[in-house]
């Protein structure tokens, strides 16, 4: 079992004449007790209790679920696939559930009344003529000079049972992967000065740091979430980052992070759906050192249940 399981032994000893079942965790002295006209299971003479939005996680977390939240049962876990079980791909009816898809291939498709541009130094954000389509951020030469871009209409929130998918294809320009960038839906928010690329409330997907620096995911809501997840290296060419989300219950959510349609691992965090913003995507490119440096966005797609 992974190390961090602290359940060694688990032994099951059907009493003769009886239905009722014993448990033994690590030692026989560590008993419990299956009673089965009473309906409970009881540990040395107290009940088994789990609290509002408390699981019981098999595998590594990172697997399957149970959730109890007050009122019901939930038992699920992430996908293999990023699209699996998205409506977008299966049910013509569309009133199930929004999207936003851009693949960037029309003028339309990225202007700046629909986008919002913030910059350090002189970089740019552009269309570029690229089969398919490309949108480009491009930085100036200097070290800490930035380009983030947020679509201005934030038309995304984190509620409770509406499950979130995203992804987008990009790369980084070049052969040199020494530099800070990230996709995320997040709340307005100028990230061009915030080292670790995390915002205050949202998803993301970022990498910041020297060329081997790794992929990390992080979900925020008021910056109360706890550290971002490592979930893959980076290299060159063109990749597809992607995000799932779950919300199961009030109170819990699960973020799983897909690098080029592979699951990685999960990062579980609280998080208040009361009071969490409305989401938009951002893209951001930060230089480091000389030289400038370029993200070329292929095309993004999100979609949540309503």
């Amino acid at each position: 079992m992974p190390a961090h399981n602290v359940m060694r032994e688990i032994r099951l000893a059907s009493l003769q004449g009886k239905e009722d079942m014993e448990v033994f965790l690590g030692s026989s002295s560590a008993k419990a007790t299956f009673d089965v006209s009473a309906g409970r299971m009881v540990f040395d003479g107290a009940e088994l209790r789990m609290g509002d939005n408390d699981a019981i996680e098999l595998g590594d977390g990172a697997d399957y679920a149970v959730r109890f939240d007050g009122a019901i049962v939930t038992a699920g876990g992430p996908d293999d696939s990023l699209w699996e079980g998205c409506p977008l791909l299966s049910q013509p009816d569309r009133s199930g559930f929004h999207y936003y898809f851009n693949d960037f291939q029309r003028d339309a498709d990225f202007n700046t009344t629909d986008w919002n541009v913030i910059k350090v130094g002189s970089g740019t954000a552009a269309l570029v003529d690229e089969v398919g389509g490309v949108l480009r951020l491009t930085t100036s030469a200097t070290d800490d000079h930035t380009v983030q871009i947020y679509l201005n209409q934030e038309v995304f929130r984190l509620a409770d049972l509406k499950k979130l998918w995203c992804e987008v294809r990009f790369k980084i320009g070049g052969s040199d992967i020494d530099v800070d960038c990230g996709f995320g839906l997040i709340e307005k928010e100028d990230l061009t000065a915030v080292s670790g690329l995390i915002p205050a409330n949202g998803l993301m997907l970022e990498k910041t740091g020297g060329s081997s620096a790794p992929i990390k995911v992080s979900v925020r809501d008021g910056g109360s979430s706890g550290s971002p997840f490592t979930v893959g290296t980076p290299t060159n060419g063109w990749h597809r980052w992607g995000m799932q989300w779950l919300a199961p219950t009030s109170g819990f959510s699960a973020l799983y992070a897909y690098m080029d349609g592979v699951r990685k691992i999960a990062a579980f965090d609280p998080v208040t759906y009361a009071t969490m913003a409305e989401l938009t995507p951002t893209f951001i490119v930060r230089n480091i050192g000389a030289g400038a440096r370029t993200l070329d966005i292929d095309s993004i797609l999100v979609v949540q249940l309503r």
